[in-house]
């Protein structure tokens, strides 16, 4: 269990319990719950709704893992592929990373993702890619890796390797 894997369940966890009772970020909650209907009827909203700790509705989306909704949200949404959480226990992460974490079963919004732009190489505030967060992550995340590897992704400590040799 890594830290970036540790940091991910806490901000989802959060997440779930304040989506229960959130108003204000309708479009965040719906994402995070899968329901592409109700992502559709505040889709106005999903681009610039953001919570306090800074994930958007592609961040909440991976909760539920539904492609569907990742791709309505990128494609008529307008929603950024490479926002970041805000920084602290959320590590500023990229959707990216959230959609990982969820192994094999959110395959589909990865490759979403991935159409639509996101950097496979962004680094969180550990300096973690989400290649890390599924290197070693055995049969749960084959699909995944192979996926993050397909676009270039690599292991954060080999981006910072070949950072500091520049």
């Amino acid at each position: 269990v890594t830290r970036a894997g540790i940091a991910c369940a806490i901000a989802l966890g959060a997440l779930r319990a304040a989506a229960a009772a959130a108003t204000d970020v309708p479009c965040i909650t719906a994402a995070g719950e899968g329901d592409l209907a109700r992502v559709r009827a505040h889709m106005r909203a999903c681009a610039s709704e953001i919570t306090d700790a800074g994930e958007t509705a592609l961040h909440t989306a991976a909760i539920s893992g539904n492609a569907d909704v990742a791709r309505a949200l990128i494609d008529e949404g307008g929603c950024d592929v490479n926002a970041r959480t805000n920084g602290g226990q959320y590590l500023r992460m990229a959707p990216l990373a959230w959609w990982v974490y969820g192994g094999d079963k959110n395959v589909e919004g990865v490759a979403e993702l991935l159409r639509a732009g996101a950097d496979v190489n962004a680094r969180d505030a550990d300096g973690k890619t989400a290649f890390d967060m599924v290197a070693d992550g055995g049969d749960f995340s084959v699909k995944v890796r192979e996926l993050l590897v397909k676009h270039g992704g690599k292991r954060g400590d080999e981006l910072l390797a070949r950072d500091e040799e520049l």
